[in-house]
């Protein structure tokens, strides 16, 4: 586990906190938990689950920087995909409607 929190912004108004850091070096599978307070009063919580390999002999500290910066990645990757996912549905829903009036 790291020693301090570290915050994290998906660009949003919620700034995660980094809350929990687990990495096997059997499995090479890494476990990494932000939270952020929620409108609601409750907590937002995100996770990252996902593989990291690497070749180097790096220290159990450096390990954790790097699954840390990892997760950061995969969860803005994340992010962007939903936004574009919402995009292409406006512009499919607008394409739609247009050629329904085109046809009429």
């Amino acid at each position: 586990m790291l020693e301090r929190p570290l915050g994290f912004d998906l660009g949003g108004e919620m700034t995660f906190v980094l809350l929990r850091v687990e990495y096997d070096r059997y499995t090479e599978r890494a476990y990494v938990e932000f939270r952020a307070p929620d409108g609601d009063g409750g907590d937002a919580i995100t996770t990252a689950i996902f593989s990291y390999k690497t070749a180097e002999r790096l220290s159990k500290r450096r390990i954790q920087e790097e699954v840390v910066r990892k997760a950061r990645h995969l969860l803005k990757k994340a992010s962007l995909a939903t936004n574009w996912a919402r995009h292409d549905r406006a512009v499919r829903r607008s394409r739609s409607s247009r050629d329904r009036c085109l046809e009429a």
